[in-house]
């Protein structure tokens, strides 16, 4: 019998070298990928992209949807930013879905709204609809008060049906973006307005906005470990990783926190899909899905030096509730179109890219913890020695990390963040540190919310906000000069 089980964690241990194996190549892959593409992005302050979508903003207006629940200490930051952007052609709507803080009285205060009588038409479903108010000292902001089902999904649909141009981009509330993001996100939907047909900008973790000459202070990398982590990890899965699948067409998801899409072929879709905890992963995979069911030639671009900077959770709780939500959202959008997988009809997102979530996104938790089982079974039975395994594990740790290294590099030339020796240093030493604590917890989180599916769980569990630590205000901007990002996390 020990001799079955041996040979049984033999094979076992053959088929996790191939699978590990086939990841870091994959990961080598995309970096290389991402890296070759970078040379086309070598600065972020507009260029031909934004003279181009200055162009044509009159043909392609915009309508800024900012779901908002519980936000009092980040909207008006958020709105604020908004308003600054060089973008002309567009619309903010705020939609308060159900706050049980002061997120409407801080708007009403900030904003000077007043109660607006225009009329909407529902064209997809969502909750009722509590009243609509107007800034009564900026015409473009729009807040609309809706009842809440407790879903994303359901506010985006409401902010769905209130707007009025062709294109709309979904911002989140604990999020903001740099004076030209919008600029450059709609410079491919301009230039190619028939197919391309949903466009995405980059999220990075960011701390504060620094306006130049006006005595900002503070401006350090990061405060702890936990947030540096989180910036590597943003810069290596949201920026190079997804750089890499958009230059393929490949792109399966725009983060909900800033991306642009087609109003009509959303609304073709039904609008969001209230049920769901991802609904940027869902509405992505649903336009490739209906797109080429019907032969459409079409584009979903990412535009990597268009960028936005979010708020991070600061606590390990807040980040164990939000990666265990990602992967209840991953696990229900896979298994609602569980019918694309190696599916032809569907071309290289059904052979290549849905395969790689499944694979390498949604199983990979199951599967790491199936390896540490089988190497603990091994090590009591006398199997595997110590110092094989001791190789093995810094082996895999030091590639893993030097990737890491390699992305932050490629992040850091494409955003053109100006970094000092002692800042990036850090952010090296974060790499190595990541796998030592911080991939174990993201293997329970991850475990936790498929448990948590399967469960039945469908809560949003949004973190609490700290809010982005806000700068001196001039008295007369600059124009052109109004801001200047430094990497950095919440601390």
């Amino acid at each position: 019998m020990l001799h079955t089980l041996n040979q049984l964690l033999h094979n076992a241990g053959l088929g996790m070298l191939v699978y590990y194996g086939l990841s870091g190549l994959i990961s080598v892959v995309l970096l290389i990928a991402a890296a070759r593409m970078s040379f086309r992005y070598p600065t972020t302050d507009g260029g031909a992209e934004v003279a181009q979508a200055k162009k044509a903003s009159a043909t392609f207006p915009v309508s800024i949807l900012v779901p908002a629940r519980n936000e009092e200490r980040v909207i008006t930051k958020a709105v604020r930013s908004l308003l600054q952007l060089s973008y002309p052609a567009l619309e903010i709507i705020v939609i308060n879905d159900g706050s049980e803080d002061k997120t409407l009285e801080v708007l009403r205060s900030e904003f000077e709204l007043v109660p607006d009588a225009s009329m909407h038409q529902r064209t997809v479903f969502c909750q009722p609809v509590r009243g609509l108010y107007r800034s009564r000292s900026e015409s473009r902001l729009l807040v609309v008060d809706k009842c809440s089902d407790g879903s994303k999904a359901d506010a985006l649909n409401c902010g769905l049906n209130l707007a009025s141009h062709p294109y709309i981009c979904v911002v989140d509330a604990d999020s903001t973006l740099e004076p030209s993001a919008l600029d450059k996100v709609m410079a491919p939907i301009a230039e190619d307005p028939g197919r391309v047909v949903a466009s995405s900008g980059v999220v990075l973790v960011g701390k504060r906005l620094e306006a130049p000459g006006f005595g900002t202070t503070g401006s350090e990398l990061c405060s702890t470990w936990l947030g540096r982590i989180q910036v590597v990890e943003y810069l290596r899965a949201f920026l190079v990783e997804r750089m890499c699948w958009s230059s393929r067409n490949m792109l399966m998801i725009i983060s909900g926190a800033f991306g642009v899409f087609k109003r009509d072929l959303v609304l073709k879709l039904g609008g969001y899909r209230p049920t769901t905890m991802a609904e940027d992963l869902d509405l992505v995979i649903r336009l490739h899905r209906d797109l080429r069911e019907e032969g459409k030639d079409y584009k979903i671009s990412l535009i990597p030096n268009s960028i936005c900077w979010t708020e991070a959770p600061s606590s390990m709780r807040c980040l164990a509730k939000q990666r265990a939500r990602w992967h209840r959202g991953l696990l229900d959008v896979l298994l609602a179109n569980r019918d694309m997988f190696l599916n032809s009809r569907y071309g290289k997102i059904g052979l290549m890219a849905i395969p790689y979530l499944w694979l390498y996104e949604l199983l990979s938790p199951l599967l790491e913890a199936a390896t540490w089982l089988a190497i603990i079974v091994a090590i009591a039975l006398g199997f595997l020695q110590w110092k094989v395994l001791m190789g093995v594990v810094l082996l895999g740790w030091t590639c893993a990390a030097l990737l890491s290294t390699c992305a932050i590099r490629v992040g850091f030339k494409i955003t053109s963040q100006q970094s000092e020796s002692s800042d990036f240093i850090r952010l090296v030493a974060a790499c190595f540190l990541e796998h030592l604590y911080y991939r174990p917890l993201q293997l329970m989180w991850k475990l936790w919310g498929i448990v948590r599916f399967f469960q039945g769980d469908t809560t949003w569990n949004s973190p609490k906000r700290r809010g982005i630590i806000p700068c001196p205000s001039p008295a007369v901007p600059n124009s052109g000069d109004w801001v200047k990002t430094k990497l950095s996390v919440f601390s």
